[in-house]
């Protein structure tokens, strides 16, 4: 069970991504707009788009003020790519606790509603659970490969656990453990990732609350404060650099690939 490398409860994905009407507004007209976005990357769409809580991936529009100038060019991106499953998996990297990185694979579940922060999913058994609360320093690497575009997103991890004592957050985490399939919940009853592997008996279990969220069950929320993009296509190719200020704005720069 390699959970360091690619997370077991992850990987149990059965659903396909539903793309709704605004995304796919906002992607074709990004496609339109490409060429003069080139041009003038200071201008780059800020359509209002929002990714729902649940695993269908649901695209709502949401208060522009609310939007970080890369979800658009990352939404366009997972329309484009919606064909391939894999476009759901990015790569995480934390600081274990040597002080060293350490990466693996995790799935996309959506935005949190309302904000730019990515929901991940997590057994609180798992080395990056320790990782993230004596760091919560964290970057994701996504690549898609269709359109030869990657995002780099930096920034800082929230881990939602049982015991949590915001209402909201327990709410979210609960609605998220109910929209994931019964393989994936059921990884939750499993032995210890990390450990010495089990007998098989100790994985044939039967099917947990479908309401109720496990114990081990916990809600990742990374807030990025600093978003790379890159364009491969092209010759030169395209990179931008957005950050977030002490207050909350965002800068966006072209920059050199």
């Amino acid at each position: 069970m390699l959970y360091d490398i690619i997370d077991a409860e992850e990987v149990c994905c059965d659903r396909k991504p539903v793309l709704g009407k605004s995304l796919l507004m906002a992607a074709a007209g990004r496609e339109k707009a490409s060429a003069t976005l080139r041009d003038r990357p200071q201008e780059r769409s800020n359509k209002l788009i929002c990714i729902d809580s649940s695993e269908k991936m649901v695209y709502d529009e949401i208060d522009p003020e609310e939007l970080a100038p890369w979800r658009s060019p990352l939404a366009g991106a997972l329309h484009r790519n919606s064909s391939l499953p894999q476009s759901r998996y990015l790569q995480l990297a934390t600081v274990n606790l040597e002080g060293c990185p350490a990466n693996r694979t995790v799935v996309f579940r959506g935005f949190l509603e309302g904000t730019n922060r990515l929901k991940i999913i997590s057994d609180r058994r798992s080395q990056k659970i320790e990782q993230i609360e004596q760091n919560p320093l964290a970057e994701a690497c996504w690549y898609f490969t269709k359109t030869r575009e990657q995002f780099r997103l930096a920034g800082k991890i929230t881990v939602v656990k049982a015991e949590d004592f915001d209402t909201k957050l327990k709410q979210i985490r609960a609605s998220v453990w109910q929209e994931i399939s019964d393989a994936a919940r059921v990884q939750f009853a499993w032995p210890s990732p990390g450990e010495k592997r089990a007998e098989a008996a100790a994985f044939e279990l039967a099917s947990p609350d479908k309401i109720e969220p496990s114990f081990n069950f916990c809600l990742l929320l990374l807030e990025p404060i600093k978003v790379e993009h890159l364009e491969l296509r092209g010759d030169p190719q395209n990179r931008w650099l957005y950050q977030r200020d002490g207050s909350g704005l965002w800068s966006t720069l072209a920059i050199n690939p």
